[in-house]
């Protein structure tokens, strides 16, 4: 609401994935196809002038490296966050702030984050398979935790932790994926988190890689803006 991207030249609209996700690779690039269909690229002209179609995502490397693996042509340009906010969310009346407290509760989450989140709970306990997982829709899973049909649930600490607490009035046990770890052992480092990628097809197109150098700068203003101002941010995503 700011504005950044105008100023850059850049018309920015927002193409949702599927209710469930995961299939953010697959969109993007079809995006990109369909609009390269209604505005070709001849070779007989110089459209370097003209507008640039481009279609980007952002998406967990969980998501994008197997749609890699399955031939999607797809490429990784950045990413938002340097540690994954990814965690384990419960009420703070009974918070599980230890991979030995969510042993012989059940943790709800989509079904794009269980494989990563499992991957992450084996190594940091024998007694994974006494976590009960509970598959739920992403817009179900906070109603679920307040209701008490499940010990906690899987979320992102950069937004639906924003949201849980103001639902709550007060702060939600919080313990991040990131800080999980066998006993004896470090943390462990799942990398960066929300990748932006685009189509590496498209993305070798020179008028492509200007728009997206723009792009990033104004994302990154973006970024900046609300790291300075992190009240404002809250309310921004609470009002998106």
């Amino acid at each position: 609401d700011r504005g950044l991207y105008k100023a850059h030249g850049l018309d920015v609209s927002y193409l949702l994935p599927s209710r469930e996700g995961g299939d953010e690779p697959e969109l993007v690039l079809k995006r990109q196809l369909d609009m390269d269909s209604s505005t070709l690229f001849p070779n007989n002209r110089d459209t370097s002038g003209e507008p640039v179609n481009l279609s980007i995502g952002t998406v967990e490397q969980n998501v994008l490296l197997p749609a890699i693996a399955r031939n999607i042509q797809a490429k990784a340009f950045g990413a938002m966050f340097k540690r994954s906010p990814n965690c384990i969310a419960s009420l703070p009346s009974a918070p599980l702030l230890s991979v030995d407290d969510l042993v012989g509760k059940s943790l709800g989450m989509n079904v794009e984050s269980v494989e990563l989140t499992s991957t992450l709970l084996s190594h940091a306990t024998e007694r994974c398979k006494d976590i009960e997982i509970k598959l739920m829709k992403r817009n179900k899973k906070i109603g679920a935790l307040l209701r008490g049909e499940v010990d906690a649930i899987q979320i992102y600490s950069c937004s639906e932790a924003i949201e849980l607490e103001a639902r709550l009035g007060k702060a939600p046990g919080i313990l991040h994926l990131c800080d999980l770890k066998a006993p004896g052992e470090p943390s462990l480092n799942i990398g960066y988190s929300k990748v932006l990628f685009g189509d590496r097809r498209a993305m070798r197109r020179p008028q492509f890689q200007a728009a997206l150098a723009a792009f990033l700068e104004a994302t990154a203003q973006g970024w900046r803006a609300c790291a300075a101002d992190v009240d404002g941010a809250v309310k921004s995503i609470m009002a998106a």
